[in-house]
């Protein structure tokens, strides 16, 4: 019971601490920084030669 009631106290500490920040707007900055990353091609993972480790 003493579980439970701690983990309703601590989840509503948090809400009220984070809560504000989820409704700000993310800054210019990182939006750019974030788009770059998402334009950029991702490069195939190279696969070991199969030859490679054979005697």
């Amino acid at each position: 019971m003493l579980d439970r009631a701690f983990d309703r106290w601590l989840n509503r500490q948090l809400h009220r601490l984070y809560d504000p920040v989820l409704v700000e707007a993310v800054p210019d900055e990182i939006m750019r920084l974030l788009e770059q990353f998402e334009t950029r091609a991702d490069p195939a993972p190279e696969k070991p030669d199969e030859d490679e480790g054979k005697s």
